[in-house]
């Protein structure tokens, strides 16, 4: 069974990562603002065809959207949810991003 809950919070995520309104991602695969809504709130069980088009438009995949109901690895979830991080940063967040990865990375070696 799907997990409407879930699937409308990373919708929700993924939109405003791309500084999108409900109604810009409402019109962009038609549908209204107050069908996204309740899309993202759970309170409307969007068809595949409509994730599909959502996913597509936040440049997403329909696995990771609906990622909770379906079998796959934890590292292919960090790996999306990685890059849809990156996807909105500067080239010098980008670098001190990845610093601070690598730091951190040395430090829980070291204590582990």
């Amino acid at each position: 069974m799907l997990d409407y809950s879930a699937i409308g919070k990373r919708i929700k995520r993924l939109r405003l990562q791309k500084h999108m309104t409900q109604e810009a991602l409402g019109e962009q695969i038609g549908i209204s603002a107050k069908h996204v809504s309740n899309i993202e709130t759970a309170n409307a069980h969007p068809s595949i065809e409509t994730l599909v088009n959502i996913a597509n438009v936040l440049e997403s995949s329909l696995d990771y959207l609906v990622m909770d109901n379906i079998v796959e690895t934890q590292d292919i979830n960090f790996n999306q949810e990685f890059i849809n991080l990156m996807k909105s940063c500067t080239p010098q967040e980008k670098r001190i991003l990845i610093e601070f990865m690598y730091a951190m990375k040395k430090i829980l070696k070291e204590n582990s």
